[in-house]
């Protein structure tokens, strides 16, 4: 408000504009004049004054300047008005040379000179922000597909000398040839040569944006977990990242009730050094608390792998969860249960240990070498030219599904396998002859055909149970008539 009161000046009312084209004259028959709104300075002629204005309802007049700037010390040019017409003269050259005045016109002169340059800079800061929007917007874009398809964001050298910068930085350059915003962005930051202007494309942002991300998916199902009266089942477990770092993955598990179906969502991954009980369940709570989870009141049900710190009814994380809640219910993972079962089943048949320990042989035998992979591969296409080339597979220790798919890959490649190790014959490398042979002659034995037959035939009924109990709608009473079948 006063800057339009300042924008529109004062009010310097003429004889002329009046009714009776006069001022009013007081008792003593004087008035104001139109000359009281310039004053004669020596040499320099008449200099207009721009914060004398004059109130015709009042018949008084006011000191704009002071009204919107001063400190309200001069109530007779602020609220009262001057209407002493008599010592008009002397007075305003009194006030407009007193230090209250001249201070109130400096900030009147330097708010004036502001005001034409608010509007610009208000529209350039609109148009940076739209700008910065546009930019994060592609950002987001490039970050939610390269965690779509679980790809690497850096690469090893990220430098702008560089050919290939890692996929997130590659990705950027591409889109800059479709986007003029981001395009004059990356312009005006090559021009700048420094540090300190704002990087969006910088690890640090990068983070933040992902943070960010995962916070907004974390929300939205927090929103969903409430909407359906906060109850949940959760299902935790740990293994080690790539860094040889122990990780507990939080999975929480709650039905949609707009769909009927149930919904699983991975909301946590938290760093844990240690795997004993009590430690587990305290980043346990620490997850629930991070998410606003009831857990106490709301959690139903909780599913674990066999491990004792997992199951253990007193020292194991389900104990303490239920001596808590006794509403949550412990259901120890079947599909685990089922892939025990048969590791153990393996173990105790010297058979299945020897053609598993050949299996898991003749993938390093082949892999180990790029001339016998070579081998196979152009044997697969001399023995099956209408299939797709496979990969020998690794028999993983923890994992019966690995046994499954290295038997099926070795039984459906099996010519390919055996004319591979027979080429080794020709090779002037003892140790990788006698290997060959060892193999060929234990895949061709009645040994290995009549354990893997039997092993795929108890593979094809596992099989597709286990893929049953590991659907994230599978019930107790599904999983239970699965396993009877």
């Amino acid at each position: 408000m006063r800057d339009y009161i300042l924008k529109q000046g004062p009010a310097q009312v003429k004889a002329a504009d009046l009714p009776r084209r006069k001022f009013p004259r007081d008792k003593n028959g004087r008035s104001f004049h139109e000359s009281f709104y310039f004053r004669t300075m020596p040499g320099e002629g008449k200099v207009h004054r721009d914060w004398l204005s004059y109130s015709e309802t009042e018949d008084r007049v006011y000191c704009l300047h002071c009204m919107l700037f001063g400190k309200g010390d001069k109530p007779a040019w602020t609220v009262d008005g001057f209407h002493a017409w008599q010592r008009a003269n002397q007075a305003l050259i009194t006030h407009e040379t007193s230090t209250q005045h001249i201070e109130a016109t400096l900030k009147a002169n330097i708010k004036e000179v502001s005001v034409p340059l608010l509007p610009s800079l208000e529209q350039g800061n609109t148009r940076t922000k739209a700008i910065n929007r546009e930019i994060v917007r592609i950002l987001n874009d490039v970050i939610l597909y390269l965690g779509r398809h679980l790809l690497a964001f850096r690469g090893y050298r990220e430098s702008s000398k560089e050919a290939l910068r890692g996929n997130f930085q590659d990705l950027v350059a591409l889109l800059v040839k479709y986007s003029p915003a981001l395009s004059t962005y990356l312009s005006h930051l090559e021009a700048a040569k420094t540090r300190r202007k704002i990087k969006f494309l910088s690890p640090n942002h990068q983070n933040q944006i992902i943070d960010s991300i995962a916070q907004v998916i974390r929300n939205v199902v927090m929103k969903e977990i409430k909407e359906e009266d906060g109850v949940f089942s959760v299902a935790i477990d740990t293994t080690f990242d790539s860094s040889k770092k122990e990780q507990l993955s939080f999975v929480v598990r709650y039905v949609d009730e707009n769909t009927c179906s149930v919904v699983e969502r991975l909301v946590a991954l938290k760093e844990s050094p240690s795997t004993k009980g009590d430690r587990l369940f305290e980043t346990f709570k620490e997850v629930c608390d991070e998410l606003g989870l009831d857990w106490r009141t709301k959690l139903v049900g909780q599913s674990y792998d066999g491990a004792l710190n997992m199951r253990a009814e007193f020292a194991g994380l389900q104990g303490r969860v239920q001596r808590e809640c006794p509403s949550a219910l412990f259901i120890w993972c079947t599909a685990h249960r089922l892939n025990l079962a048969v590791v153990e089943l393996s173990k105790s048949c010297s058979e299945a240990v020897d053609m598993f320990g050949n299996l898991e042989a003749v993938f390093s035998f082949v892999g180990s070498s790029k001339n016998r992979s070579k081998l196979y591969r152009d044997f697969q296409k001399q023995y099956y030219p209408s299939k797709r080339g496979r990969m020998l597979k690794r028999v993983k220790a923890t994992r019966w599904m690995s046994e499954d798919d290295s038997l099926e890959t070795c039984l459906d490649t099996f010519e390919a396998v055996v004319s591979t190790l027979d080429e080794e014959h020709y090779s002037q490398d003892a140790s990788a002859l006698s290997e060959a042979r060892g193999l060929q002659n234990y895949f061709l034995s009645q040994r290995f055909v009549m354990t893997a037959l039997l092993y795929r035939k108890i593979f094809t009924e596992l099989s597709p149970v286990n893929k049953v109990l590991q659907k994230n709608d599978i019930d107790f009473l599904a999983a239970m008539d699965s396993i009877e079948r």
